[in-house]
């Protein structure tokens, strides 16, 4: 197997959210195939709603009617309903012959929000890492939102929760993924942001260097950073169509 000596930090994109869905899902296939660690930064070009890989569509829409008019797509991870909008997302992939891999999904949740409240520390917002909590189980009448979830290793402060992350493991890599909430404009959307809680936000990149700075430190393995190849570009194209159809929205078949 070979020696995993550094992540690929792939170019920051603004894309609408069947694309984004698209890339991360290209990326975990291409990770599994060449076993190497990828990491990026992406925002959404317009509100978007993406439900979890469980997640009922006809549900969400009968309980937030008034969101119908928004872009709404299927994750590959599971968990609850998010509205992205003003957030920095995150997404990063970990092949099989990388400890954290084999540590499970907690670890990697843990070591990714306690690197993000661990830079979000410097802007003097202190965040609790929710702890993991033996009793916690998934319940069928649980809110159709990520962020009113109280999953284990959320980041919470005590007007709301501010990160939330999600996993889709295959045998060759995983994939986790999760948002950082900038602004909250949709009050239906049930969570706290960075503006709610400094005077002022340090621009976006400055944010990205920021949080990227903490995860590589956690991860002990340094960022090159370099472009898409074409074969991502080529397997997240190859993906859109499934992201954008209602076959896989609605129905969840591929």
């Amino acid at each position: 197997m070979m020696a995993i000596s550094g992540i690929d930090w792939l170019p920051t994109a603004c894309r609408p959210g069947p694309w984004q869905m698209a890339c991360d899902e290209g990326l975990l296939l291409c990770g599994g195939a060449d076993g190497v660690p990828r990491f990026r930064f992406y925002y959404w070009s317009e509100p978007t709603i993406s439900l979890g890989y469980f997640q009922d569509h006809r549900n969400f829409l009968a309980a937030f009617p008034n969101l119908s008019g928004l872009t709404i797509v299927r994750r590959l991870t599971g968990g609850g309903a998010i509205l992205h909008d003003r957030e920095i997302t995150y997404s990063m992939v970990i092949p099989a012959g990388h400890e954290l891999y084999k540590s499970g999904p907690i670890a990697a949740y843990t070591l990714v929000h306690q690197a993000i409240a661990d830079g979000l520390r410097a802007l003097r917002i202190e965040l609790e890492l929710r702890p993991k909590d033996p009793n916690y189980s998934r319940v069928r009448d649980e809110p159709e939102f990520c962020f009113a979830r109280p999953c284990p290793t959320d980041l919470i402060h005590p007007t709301g929760k501010l990160v939330g992350s999600a996993q889709r493991r295959l045998p060759e890599a995983f994939l986790q993924h999760g948002s950082i909430i900038l602004q909250r404009r949709f009050e239906e959307h049930p969570t706290t942001a960075i503006e709610d809680l400094v005077d002022n936000v340090p621009e976006p990149k400055a944010l990205e260097q920021l949080f990227a700075g903490e995860i590589e430190k956690k991860l002990r393995l340094p960022f090159r950073k370099r472009e898409f190849t074409v074969e991502e570009l080529d397997r997240a194209g190859q993906l859109v169509a499934k992201y954008a159809g209602m076959d896989w929205t609605v129905h969840r078949k591929a």
